[in-house]
């Protein structure tokens, strides 16, 4: 007797090499394809864009803009043109060849700065003299007044420098500058004079000067707590060139190699590395809305220096954890020596990132502008049912 052979559903047609059938290939491939698009880290919506640089860059060569004196030639005035002075406070000679100076006249800070190109080599201590304008105020308006300048290391005397308000650049560079006070521009040395000065270093601009006085950084050139306010007086213009006696500074208490600011996720991570410390006892920072501040201490108590009054350099790192998302923060590094003098560097600014939206993992966040968690569970939930179909279909085939 012949076994009984109970019917069962047609087997589906495949073509020649196929392993499943291809709807269920299709379907497959779109589910996948949907979830591949929702895990995959996109750009957050919005991210900040980049923060600026400082207005004075730290680690730059130590050419500094010592006096700047803008009666040049009208009445009263002691010398018969404007000038900008720079000084050289560094221990090596600098070549600023190819380097200017930018200026930027309270009544055209909405058009391009004037340019002062300069060259040659400013040694240790040493003076440099850029000649602008001379106006004519002596004898009815024919000639100028005051004594001629020193020769000039540079000069353009169609640079007509105000003395209520303005603001100076120095920059490693020579194109002009379109705009002022632009977090892009990383001058070497920057001054802003005058009390309506819109931006400058530190809490404040440089006092105005007159006919008669000039706008000068005490101690010879030497003074620099990147604070244009307390580093600058008013006094007597005298201009000094290449040929007048050097003064070499002492060096600060600490010299930096690196002073940078990170965000980390939710906190700010500033981290700093000096070349040397010169009876250094620690650190404070300073947390500030922009460049120009206010300045808020953010440390309880003082940073201690890693080896108080030795020579040598030290790494060192602090993180600002009341911080929040969205929001651009500058911070200020201040030295404290031993005999408690107070030193100020440069600001950095830093953007704290918005949190990611949706985290699957670690490695991999479902960003603001990924596809939304409907969309997620809708492919999970597909590829489920697909898979059900599947199995069924190969159980009735066997």
């Amino acid at each position: 007797m012949k076994p009984v052979r109970h019917p069962v559903a047609p087997c589906p047609h495949f073509s020649q090499g196929d392993r499943v059938p291809p709807f269920v290939v299709g379907r497959s491939f779109i589910i996948v394809l949907l979830l591949a698009i929702c895990v995959a880290p996109s750009r957050v919506a919005g991210a900040p864009p980049g923060t600026g640089v400082p207005a004075h860059i730290a680690d730059g060569p130590q050419i500094r803009i010592s006096q700047i004196y803008g009666g040049g030639g009208l009445a009263n005035a002691l010398y018969q043109n404007d000038f900008i002075e720079l000084h050289n406070a560094g221990q090596t000679a600098v070549d600023v060849t190819g380097w200017s100076i930018q200026y930027f006249r309270g009544s055209q800070m909405d058009k391009p700065a004037f340019r002062l190109d300069l060259s040659g080599v400013i040694p240790p201590g040493g003076y440099y003299l850029a000649a602008g304008y001379s106006s004519k105020g002596c004898n009815v308006g024919t000639l100028p007044c005051g004594a001629p300048l020193p020769p000039a290391d540079a000069a353009n005397l169609t640079v007509d420098i105000a003395n209520s308000y303005a603001m100076v650049y120095l920059v490693d560079h020579q194109n002009t500058l379109p705009e002022f006070c632009r977090s892009d521009i990383a001058p070497l040395d920057m001054v802003g004079y005058g009390t309506t000065a819109p931006c400058y270093e530190g809490d404040g601009p440089a006092p105005g000067a007159s006919n008669t006085t000039a706008v000068i950084r005490q101690d010879a050139g030497c003074q620099d707590a990147d604070q244009n306010e307390a580093d600058f007086v008013t006094g007597a213009p005298t201009p000094r060139n290449s040929a007048a006696q050097a003064v070499v500074c002492v060096p600060q208490a600490v010299t930096l190699a690196s002073w940078a600011a990170h965000a980390d996720g939710s906190a700010v991570q500033l981290t700093w590395e000096t070349v040397c410390e010169v009876a250094n006892a620690g650190f404070n920072i300073y947390r500030g809305p922009s460049a120009a501040g206010p300045w808020a201490r953010i440390n309880a108590t003082l940073i201690p220096a890693q080896m108080p009054g030795a020579t040598d350099g030290g790494q060192y790192a602090w993180t600002d954890a009341a911080v929040e998302a969205g929001v651009t923060y500058w911070y200020i590094l201040e030295d404290v020596a031993l005999d408690g003098a107070l030193a100020r560097h440069d600001p950095v600014a830093v953007t704290v990132a918005r949190p990611n939206a949706v985290g699957l993992t670690r490695a991999h966040a479902l960003q603001e502008s990924s596809l939304p968690l409907w969309l997620l569970a809708t492919g999970v939930l597909g590829l489920i049912t697909a898979g059900g179909r599947l199995l069924r279909r190969t159980h009735r085939q066997t």
